[in-house]
């Protein structure tokens, strides 16, 4: 019998908010979000570069 190997979901991609912007290559979806929205400004709140070296511990090392 052919043993099962287990298919995980790929590990997810992470952007910092502290990264350079090239003109030119933004998202349109940046380009067409309200600053005044309240989902906008507590994204500007949130310290994503540390939640996501959080999130990252979770997940196994590729070998």
């Amino acid at each position: 019998m052919k043993k099962a190997s287990k298919r995980r979901a790929p590990s997810p991609i992470y952007s910092s908010p502290n990264q350079l912007i090239i003109e030119g290559f933004e998202s349109p979806f940046d380009r067409h979000l309200n600053p005044e929205n309240r989902w906008v400004k507590l994204a500007h709140l949130l310290p994503w570069d540390s939640l996501s070296n959080i999130y990252y511990k979770a997940f196994p090392k590729k070998d």
